[in-house]
């Protein structure tokens, strides 16, 4: 659950020859690789352009990016990505380990996003850069177009 692996509290199967209709006695989990579901996963970090609202000095902004099954290896680092997906709060208390009232009232959130398409676009501002006179680049847009979506 949010990028975290956690094992299960108990078992509450109930039944099997092991256990005689009983609860499982303990408290002892571990991973069966040979029957566990497998997929692709990536983390990748989101940041904004240099140029887009250049303040001297200014770090630009950043999230995390969660991706998942085909969009594993969609991007590499530097590249100029359009990204479509879901904002989640991620309880930094709690994904740190700690657990309570405490941890949940007291604490900070951390947001990411889960992609559900990412559309590499350095090819394509590559391309308007070779064929472009210059205009695009001498204001920094670098052939980007901005439309009401």
């Amino acid at each position: 659950m949010g990028g975290r692996y956690e094992l299960p509290p108990r078992c509450n199967q109930i039944g099997g020859d092991n256990n005689n209709g009983k609860k499982c006695p303990g408290q002892k989990f571990e991973l069966l690789r040979k029957t566990a579901k497998y997929i692709d996963c990536q983390m990748l970090r989101l940041q904004e352009e240099d140029n887009v609202t250049s303040a001297a000095g200014r770090t630009p902004r950043h999230i995390d990016l969660e991706v998942t099954h085909d969009l594993v290896d969609a991007c590499h680092a530097g590249d100029c990505v359009r990204v479509v997906g879901v904002i989640h709060a991620q309880n930094s208390a709690i994904t740190a380990g700690r657990k309570g009232k405490q941890a949940t009232e007291n604490s900070t959130y951390h947001l990411f996003m889960k992609a559900n398409s990412v559309v590499n676009t350095t090819a394509e501002l590559h391309d308007k850069k070779k064929g472009a006179t210059g205009d695009g680049e001498e204001d920094g847009s670098r052939g980007l177009t901005f439309t009401e979506d």
